[in-house]
């Protein structure tokens, strides 16, 4: 667009209104490229190149009138050109500004996510830790388990010695000293004690 308004700009100030302001005949075969793009109507399109031929002095209304609607013509497609290009610039900067928008929020998006992977990475290898020294402490209970198992049964046979000690001799013995009563000596003991 911008090619094309630049060309149409510069047909239009060098071969219509230089020529037209002095005086002389519009040089319509420059021109002509752009007439289509112009939408005129087909008699005013058919009249052109006659009417654009004359000089000033030779032109009748009829020749004015249409060189004053070709002039407005391609003064209109130069301020649409603008207009357009306007826009168009408009239209990329806002997109530029939505890419770098997109972008912006694509690098955060890639940080996160390498965050994210580096934590999923920690936790994977803090797993993993966790998991040898679960395997390792089996291992070490399998290890002590018949040991534990030896003692624990130990411990029951103690035990049960313990209470059949508590139930008889030791029971006994505080029955003994409990009902304490004087246990009569032998004879032989008392003839010995007695100095006999």
């Amino acid at each position: 667009m911008i090619k094309e308004k630049d060309a149409i700009q510069s047909a239009y100030e060098q071969y219509f209104k230089a020529p037209l302001d002095a005086g002389e005949a519009i040089n319509y075969g420059a021109l002509d490229p752009f007439v289509p793009s112009l939408g005129l109507e087909d008699s005013l399109t058919t009249a052109l190149s006659s009417c654009c031929g004359k000089a000033k002095d030779q032109r009748g209304s009829f020749d004015n009138l249409v060189i004053g609607q070709f002039g407005e013509a391609l003064e209109a497609k130069i301020v649409s050109l603008e207009k357009n290009i306007a826009d168009e610039v408009s239209s990329a900067s806002q997109m530029q500004a939505e890419i770098a928008s997109v972008e912006t929020q694509t690098e955060r998006d890639s940080v996160s996510a390498e965050t994210k992977l580096s934590e999923l990475e920690n936790a994977v290898a803090a797993r993993k830790a966790s998991e040898d020294a679960l395997r390792k402490a089996s291992e070490e209970w399998s290890a002590f388990e018949p040991g534990v198992q030896e003692a624990a049964e130990h411990l029951n046979v103690q035990d049960a010695l313990r209470m059949d000690f508590e139930e008889g001799a030791l029971k006994d013995f505080f029955n003994l000293r409990d009902n304490a009563t004087p246990v009569p000596l032998p004879v032989e003991e008392e003839a010995a004690i007695a100095g006999a």
